[in-house]
């Protein structure tokens, strides 16, 4: 990154610490009231959210050649049951501010509900373009089933000293020049693949979530990370 202290604008650090500090009030006195606020923000934000990313994975398919519409096809409805977990999840958190309010509980059910009515209504539509473009789901190349089966065992979990986000300068830093440079692809993917190494995720699930937020890419390349993250002992890994 080239957002050292000399390159950085001091009006820019300033604004950034003024909205982080009025968040961070709004949010250490938030009672019920605010956390009611809030899941009804994110609601009504949540169908934007996941139609943007349905409608995205709908372009793809239709523009896709005859032989990659099967697995464009499962990819948009893997992308639809992601946006729609993250989205209830994102309401249910609402109640860490409020967990004694059972008022609070029914709205949180009742948005949840909604939501998945909403992506009832999406799949039914993804149903229909599908028959309509004479296609059916199918796994792909990306996630082989052999392969699938290994990634569903493997846990890996951040070890204490891995606390940042992952660039070059963070491997080179834990791993020498030599072991950094030999990493083969450092991109978004390999960011946002960490950031859901919780130590409940398998590797499978970690790609399923990173392809949903961005784009298919290959199971093995998630595999081939997590063995070099392992190396370095940035990670620990159940099987």
């Amino acid at each position: 990154s080239i957002d050292t202290p000399d390159k950085v604008d001091p009006s820019e650090l300033r604004r950034v610490c003024f909205v982080t500090l009025a968040a961070t009030l709004y949010m250490a006195d938030a009672g019920e009231s605010e956390a009611r606020e809030l899941a009804l923000e994110v609601a009504s934000r949540a169908r934007a959210r996941i139609a943007k990313d349905v409608r995205h994975r709908e372009r793809q398919l239709l523009n896709a050649a005859f032989n990659d519409r099967g697995q464009l096809l499962e990819h948009a409805y893997r992308t639809l049951s992601f946006s729609s977990q993250r989205e209830r999840d994102a309401i249910q958190s609402v109640l860490e501010l409020e967990q004694n309010s059972e008022s609070l509980k029914k709205l949180v059910t009742t948005l949840q509900n909604g939501i998945d009515a909403y992506c009832g209504q999406l799949k039914a539509e993804l149903d229909v373009l599908a028959a309509d473009i004479g296609c059916e789901s199918a796994p792909g190349r990306f996630a082989p089933m052999e392969l699938r089966q290994v990634a569903e065992a493997i846990i890996p979990t951040r070890s204490e000293q891995f606390k940042g986000p992952l660039g070059f300068d963070y491997l080179l830093e834990k791993m020498g020049l030599e072991a950094a440079e030999s990493v083969p692809w450092i991109e978004l993917s390999t960011v946002e693949m960490v950031n859901f190494i919780d130590g409940k995720r398998s590797a499978f699930d970690i790609w399923e979530a990173v392809t949903a937020e961005l784009e298919l890419m290959e199971l093995q390349k998630v595999l081939d990370m997590l063995d070099i993250l392992e190396d370095a002992g940035l990670i620990t890994i159940k099987k």
